[in-house]
């Protein structure tokens, strides 16, 4: 006995392609499969014709739907671009406003704060000794 056949074996068959009846004459279970998709096919087949105006009127709402959604949707489409433009101009002000002017540090005097800068970068003594000799000062 070969395999089962698939649901798109009995479809094919329905339609005259499948894989060819003598595996339904040997297998009970695809035979009774067989039989319920013809069934189902006779069914669809003896359905009435859906009536032409209840078509034509079903066409009508689904033109009407989408011509209602272009008209709502247009403006914004239209719009896009200059609201765009205006977003990019917008950010353009924000950002490029002038930064204030730094201020100047203020020192007593630039002779005594440069002297002083030289002595704590020049010193023959190393930083960490600076509290050591703290200590020792009257």
């Amino acid at each position: 006995m070969s395999k089962h056949w698939s649901d798109e074996d009995l479809i094919n068959e329905l339609y005259g392609i499948g894989p060819g009846a003598s595996h339904l004459d040997e297998c009970n279970e695809c035979r009774g499969r067989w039989l319920q998709v013809r069934e189902r096919r006779e069914v669809v087949l003896e359905q009435p014709d859906v009536a032409p105006g209840y078509l034509a009127a079903q066409r009508e709402a689904i033109q009407e739907k989408l011509e209602g959604r272009r008209q709502g949707s247009g403006w914004a489409l239209r719009m896009s671009p200059a609201l765009a433009a205006l977003s990019v101009i917008v950010l353009g002000v924000l950002l490029s406003r002038p930064t204030p002017a730094p201020q100047p540090t203020l020192a007593s005097n630039g002779d005594e704060f440069f002297t002083e800068i030289y002595s704590m970068v020049e010193s023959p003594e190393p930083w960490v000794a600076q509290p050591m000799y703290e200590m020792f000062e009257d």
